[in-house]
């Protein structure tokens, strides 16, 4: 997960009491390759991602 920091002069003003991380999942991988111009490789894990998801 990316950690990211507010910009200067920004402050937070959530809630003192809880927890200022967040939590994320990961729900599944597309991978594609490229050699050149060229996609040698596509993939992805649940292979419905492809059919459900832009890229």
């Amino acid at each position: 997960m990316k950690e990211t920091k507010l910009m200067d002069g920004w402050t937070w003003k959530g809630d003192a009491g809880k927890s200022r991380q967040s939590k994320d999942k990961l729900e599944g991988i597309w991978v594609k390759v490229y050699a050149g111009n060229s996609l040698v490789l596509e993939t992805a894990r649940p292979e419905s991602l492809m059919r459900t998801e832009d890229w």
